[in-house]
């Protein structure tokens, strides 16, 4: 059977936390884990990932996710979820692929998989069960750095 992703791997995990810094001094500490990226809730460029979150902040970057690196492989993000936020323990699953965007699209729409957001870069889609699965393209990766 031909799946209908083609050679997909593993790449990250994304957990919903209150407290980012915290999330950066535990896994630093305990794991040795590597803060590789920060992400600013305007989606500005040039957030540093050096340094704390308090000195990015002090920057002017209103610092909303951060993302760390354990190992030769594990790749973990915690993002800042309000308090509201209904997801209390893993966010999503993200995942390499081979396909072509527009074509994976239509595949999948075709056998009624639900597809919560598509744009250039990435896809994701819901699992039966109400899990988000993101969808990257290896060139996009790459092209930021990430692979």
């Amino acid at each position: 059977m031909n799946p209908l992703i083609q050679n997909a791997a593993f790449h990250h995990i994304e957990l919903p936390c209150d407290d980012l810094e915290l999330a950066e001094r535990f896994y630093v500490i305990v794991l040795g884990a590597r803060v590789y990226m920060r992400r600013d809730a305007k989606r500005r460029a040039g957030v540093p990932s050096e340094g704390s979150i308090s000195e990015a902040e002090a920057k002017g970057f209103d610092i909303d996710a951060t993302y760390m690196k354990i190992g030769d492989g594990i790749r973990i993000g915690f993002l800042r979820r309000p308090h509201e936020h209904y997801q209390k323990e893993i966010d999503h699953l993200a995942f390499t692929t081979e396909d072509d965007l527009p074509a994976l699209w239509r595949r999948l729409t075709e056998v009624s998989v639900e597809v919560i957001d598509y744009n250039d870069d990435r896809m994701i889609i819901k699992d039966p069960f109400g899990m988000m699965l993101e969808l990257w393209p290896r060139p996009v990766l790459q092209r930021m750095g990430l692979l």
